[in-house]
């Protein structure tokens, strides 16, 4: 009997202290696999201590070891475990994919421990690496891939156009521990992750998605998502399910036929985070609102990203404060709410005027709308090559890391350098997020009296700061990130890796 080799997927974690999240960019990979003919071996680096030695382990008989990294930390957890199984066995071939190895293709092959870039959407090209790699055939006809050659020459392959996710099976929650990935939502109780579509049209300067998915969308049948949702309910006893679409409501025919389904199934279940736009939003009508909210959709997930216009156009967004202001009048009537993510420090806009406008519009959403909003996230701007906006920042002075490892200690909380935003402003920012925003929305946690008599007189601290905008010489800081263990990353020096 011939030995099956080992496909090795692995998920880094996305901060040093990450638990308990489901590889879902890795499920749609481990679907594509013959079982039949692989040892699949899926490795979750938030579910397991032992990921760095279980990922050398099982590549000493592996065909390849396959990595789905976003921007930020999980490229430092990515290269860590990259790195020692390079060292295990030079020869296997190493394939990274996701977001940040899509957008930046050349940079991640620029480092010794990545062989393959997958672009884009991975299932079929995935699929066919594995043939490729294991009958030792040339790369060149894999489309949406980039590779190093034996002498190191980066070769990119024509990209692939994003295919309809309806001829690919269901997403194998039963190949991973999907019960401790299950989230206790503190509205809507336990939640597991979900996506009934891939890709957008939309062209967001500062996103990564059309590069991704080069502005193309394709979604799930209804029935095909009313079936998984009904096996998710069943099978976790979960009470909501967290979709991760990058825009769920594109397309307003299925997502009114998955709602009238739902109905008709009677599946007693709660949507959050459903990704969509203003406008996008408002060009449903109040019926069809009505239909979504008695189907059991509760929480959208909306970027309004500034209180300023001039920012608003600048990053491509086709609404202006008005229109979001409107929104939320409208949303007074339904038994919705929103997750709101705002953006700060945009290339080319004053920084000072769009800090004073975005605080305003945030204030009055607290003050008015407060009801309307489970939680708010602001934060600072990021450039990422690739992306349309990231040529206007270079033109504003932003000097990119220099290699992959420094890459990975940028996102929107590192005080990465950015000429047109000072420093103060990009602290300031972080702190609202982390510290301020959470008092507004997050219930206190009740260990102790201590806890109690602690956050309450933290809860009058923000409050002040809010009401008055002081968001300096924050001397309770270090005291609450001891208790709570809380932590901004800043840029090391140039790392070798």
């Amino acid at each position: 009997m011939i030995k099956k080799k080992n496909v090795i997927l692995f998920y880094p974690k996305f901060t040093p202290k990450s638990r308990n999240c489901l590889p879902i960019s890795l499920l749609a990979l481990a679907r594509m696999v013959n079982q039949d003919k692989y040892n699949l071996v899926i490795i979750n680096a938030t579910t397991d201590e032992s990921y760095l030695e279980k990922a050398v382990k099982y590549t000493q008989e592996a065909l390849c070891f396959g990595v789905s990294t976003i921007a930020g930390y999980q490229i430092i957890d990515a290269l860590k475990v990259s790195q020692a199984v390079k060292k295990n066995n030079p020869s296997l071939p190493i394939i990274w994919g996701g977001y940040w190895p899509s957008s930046a293709p050349k940079e991640t092959l620029s480092n010794p421990y990545v062989d393959i870039v997958v672009k884009g959407q991975g299932e079929i090209a995935f699929k066919e690496l594995l043939f490729h790699i294991e009958e030792d055939k040339s790369l060149e006809g894999v489309s949406g891939i980039f590779y190093k050659t034996k002498n190191g020459k980066i070769v990119e392959n024509p990209n692939r156009t994003l295919q309809d996710i309806n001829q690919f099976p269901s997403l194998p929650y039963n190949l991973v521990d999907a019960n401790r990935c299950i989230r206790y939502h503190f509205l809507w109780g336990p939640s597991l992750d979900y996506y009934t579509s891939q890709g957008c049209p939309y062209n967001c300067k500062f996103c990564a998605e059309p590069i991704f998915s080069g502005r193309k969308w394709t979604g799930l049948t209804p029935e095909r998502v009313v079936k998984d949702v009904e096996y998710l309910v069943n099978s976790y006893q979960i009470d909501s399910i967290r979709l991760v679409d990058p825009e769920v409501l594109i397309n307003k025919k299925r997502i009114l036929e998955i709602c009238k389904k739902i109905i008709e199934k009677k599946i007693k279940v709660n949507f959050t985070t459903v990704d969509t736009r203003v406008d996008t939003l408002m060009s449903y009508s109040d019926e069809e609102w009505k239909l979504m909210e008695t189907a059991g959709i509760h929480e959208f997930s909306i970027g309004i990203e500034s209180g300023s216009n001039q920012a608003l156009k600048a990053i491509g967004k086709n609404f202006a404060v008005e229109d979001i202001i409107a929104l939320f009048e409208r949303m007074r009537n339904y038994d919705f709410k929103s997750y709101l993510s705002i953006m700060v420090g945009i290339p080319s806009i004053d920084i000072k005027k769009e800090f004073l406008a975005t605080w305003k519009l945030v204030d009055m959403i607290l003050k008015k709308y407060r009801s309307l909003i489970s939680t708010m996230s602001v934060v600072n701007y990021t450039p990422y090559p690739g992306t349309e906006l990231y040529n206007q920042a270079i033109k504003e002075g932003f000097i990119p890391p220099k290699n992959l490892v420094n890459w990975g200690y940028v996102d929107h909380y590192s005080l990465y350098p950015c000429p047109w935003r000072p420093m103060k402003y990009q602290k300031a920012v972080n702190y609202i997020d982390l510290y301020v925003l959470p008092y507004f929305f997050e219930p206190a946690p009740q260990k102790t009296i201590f806890h109690r008599i602690f956050y309450g007189i933290l809860k009058n601290i923000y409050r002040i700061r809010w009401k008055y905008r002081w968001f300096n010489l924050f001397f309770e800081k270090r005291l609450l990130d001891a208790i709570n263990k809380r932590y901004l990353r800043r840029i090391p020096k140039s790392k070798k890796m």
